[in-house]
C-alpha cells in the first residue's frame, strides 16, 4: 500500500444474468506508519509489499482491462463506453460469449477452461471498476505480508476463481434439480471476478484480520469484519433467488480461507504460529480478550 489511500469499490459477482450487480460499496485501506521504526511497523503488521506478488496483481488487472475492452467493442448497444460507443462486432461478441462466460451446461460441453476464463470478464463499467479496485485493495494487504510471494498470488487468484465457478455450478445444478425440467431449461451465465476477490479477501483477512478498511473513505473497518459480513450476506441471500451468485461468492472464499490454512498459516495470520504477526493473529486476540 505504500502509505497511500487507494479507493476501492467493492462489487459482487453476478449470477444468472450478464450485467447486473449488487450495489458497490466505497472502501479504502488506512494507510500504514510509513514513517515509523522498522520496528515499529513490524509491531502493526506492515511490510512493504512483495514487488513480484503487486506485479502478479497487475498482470490479473490487465487481463481483466482487456477483456473489459473486447467487450466494450463488441457489445456498444448495451455497453458501449467512449471511443466503443459507435463499434460493433457479433461475431466477436458470440466468440466471448462462448470463451468467456460460464454456462450451467459447459462442463456437459467440454468447457472446461470457462471455470478460470468467466472470472477475468467483466460487462458493466462499474462491476469491472468494483472488482478491479477490490482486488487490488485486498491483494495488497496480502502481498504485504511476511513470506508472501508472487506465487501465492496466482495460486489463490486462480485457485478462487475456479471455485467460485465450481460453487455457483453446483448450486445452479442442485437448484434446476429442485425445480424439475422448468428449472433444467432456464440458460443461465455468469461472469465476474467477484469469486477470486473474495478468496484473496478471505485470506488478507486471515493473515491480518485487524488491518483496517475505511468505508465510504470514512468508517474505519476491520478486514475480518468486512470480510465476515460478506459471508453472512451471501449466505442468508444463497437460496433467496435473484441473479448474484452468492455460491460463487462463498466457493471464493472457501478456497481462501483453505489456502491460508494449508500455504499461508506458517507466515503468522489469525492462526499462525506466533499469534499473527507482530502478535497481532489469534495468540494476541485471545489473549486480550481474556483479559476483559
Amino acid at each position: 500500500m505504500n502509505g497511500l489511500l487507494r479507493p476501492v469499490i467493492l462489487s459482487s459477482r453476478p449470477r444468472g444474468h450478464i450485467s447486473p450487480h449488487l450495489p458497490h460499496h466505497l472502501i479504502r485501506p488506512r494507510p500504514p506508519p510509513s514513517r515509523l521504526p522498522a520496528a515499529r511497523r513490524t509491531y502493526y503488521g506492515y511490510h512493504e509489499p512483495s514487488s513480484s506478488a503487486v506485479s502478479v496483481l497487475w498482470g490479473i488487472i490487465g487481463a481483466n482491462t482487456l477483456v473489459f475492452l473486447a467487450w466494450q467493442y463488441a457489445l456498444p448497444q448495451r455497453h458501449g463506453l467512449g471511443p466503443f460507443a459507435s463499434t460493433s462486432d457479433r461475431r466477436l461478441a458470440q466468440r466471448l460469449s462462448q470463451s468467456f462466460i460460464l454456462h450451467a451446461n459447459d462442463l456437459k460441453q467440454g468447457r472446461y477452461y470457462t471455470t478460470l476464463t468467466s472470472a477475468f470478464s467483466q460487462i458493466d463499467p462499474y462491476h469491472y471498476l468494483g472488482n478491479m479496485f477490490s482486488l487490488y485493495a485486498f491483494g495488497s494487504v496480502l502481498a504485504a505480508c511476511p513470506g508472501v510471494g508472487a506465487a501465492h498470488i496466482t495460486t489463490l487468484a486462480l485457485g478462487s476463481a475456479i471455485a467460485g465457478s465450481v460453487g455457483w455450478l453446483t448450486h445452479t445444478a442442485t437448484r434446476a434439480a429442485a425445480r424439475g425440467p422448468w428449472g433444467q431449461r432456464q440458460q443461465m451465465g455468469a461472469l465476474g471476478a467477484s469469486g477470486m476477490v473474495m478468496g484473496i479477501g478471505a485470506a488478507a483477512a486471515l493473515m491480518r484480520p485487524s488491518a483496517t478498511m475505511l468505508l465510504m473513505g470514512i468508517v474505519p473497518v476491520p478486514l475480518w469484519a468486512l470480510i465476515g459480513g460478506y459471508f453472512v450476506f451471501d449466505s442468508f441471500y444463497l437460496d433467496r433467488g435473484g441473479n448474484v451468485a452468492h455460491a460463487g461468492h462463498l466457493g471464493g472464499l472457501a478456497f481462501g480461507v483453505a489456502f491460508y490454512l494449508l500455504r499461508l498459516r506458517r507466515f503468522g495470520g489469525l492462526l499462525g504460529p506466533k499469534g499473527g504477526i507482530g502478535g497481532r493473529g489469534a495468540g494476541g486476540w485471545w489473549n486480550r480478550l481474556g483479559r476483559r
